[in-house]
């Protein structure tokens, strides 16, 4: 009995894909234009950078000098803790970075300065210059950095990562850190020609002079801060001289 070529099964001339090859099939393109859209394509790419140091907007021109380099860099792509360890390494008056990516086009990096040491600032300005505990400059801070400060008569050529030049600001800087580590209740110093004026609690002041042995002074100091009956009713202490002089 010949069968019917009418009813003989026949090999299509068209791609025929059944549902169990086409969802797979789907689900690759889709995951291959997903991982495209993330890594390769415009829609990632790094746009604005939020850059503050210590709070502040950060200044610094070699600081977003480096920042820019990473302008148009894919944010997935981008390694944030090599970045953190790159600029810490870099600048030694960054001891923290933390970088935060904010789809799709930010970055947002905070920086945190190397601890100071000691400030200056002028008498009749509210901006402290901070320094390490080198000497070195850190930057500019428009809040009181509670650290020993120095009010100088004037502030100039001081560089960011270098100690000063002046050798009589760098010898005021040395002095100021040392009284504050011997007399912890310092609120300020200020040096004029051989004069050391120190700032003290309770509206008090201390007179010192460079041109005296220091330990000779500091222990005067010391011991009238020590007795409350002494400081009653004292506003100045002159410790000048072989004995301290109140009034």
């Amino acid at each position: 009995m010949g069968l019917n070529k009418e009813f003989l099964p026949t090999r299509s001339r068209y791609l025929v894909i059944t549902r169990d090859y086409l969802l797979p099939l789907l689900f690759i393109i889709f995951g291959l234009f997903l991982w495209w859209l993330s890594f390769f394509s415009p829609a990632f790419t790094l746009q604005n950078i939020i850059c503050q140091l210590d709070y502040e907007p950060c200044t610094g021109e070699n600081l977003l000098a480096e920042l820019a380099k990473y302008q148009g860099t894919n944010l997935f792509r981008l390694d944030g803790p090599a970045l953190s360890a790159r600029l810490t390494s870099a600048d030694f008056t960054l001891r923290q970075a933390e970088i935060r990516k904010i789809l799709p086009h930010t970055l947002a990096l905070s920086l945190q300065s190397v601890y100071p040491t000691v400030a200056a600032k002028l008498e009749t300005e509210a901006t402290w210059i901070i320094f390490d505990e080198q000497f070195r400059v850190i930057g500019t801070r428009t809040v009181d950095p509670n650290v020993p400060t120095l009010t100088a008569s004037s502030l100039t050529n001081l560089v960011v990562g270098s100690a000063p030049q002046d050798q009589t600001l760098l010898d005021a800087l040395k002095l100021t850190r040392a009284l504050s580590a011997a007399i912890p209740n310092i609120q300020g110093i200020k040096i004029v020609d051989s004069l050391i004026y120190l700032s003290l609690p309770d509206y008090r002041q201390a007179i010192m002079s460079t041109e005296l042995p220091q330990a000779t002074q500091i222990q005067s100091l010391q011991a009238v801060l020590a007795n409350a009956t002494i400081l009653s009713g004292i506003s100045t202490i002159d410790v000048r001289f072989s004995q301290p002089v109140l009034r």
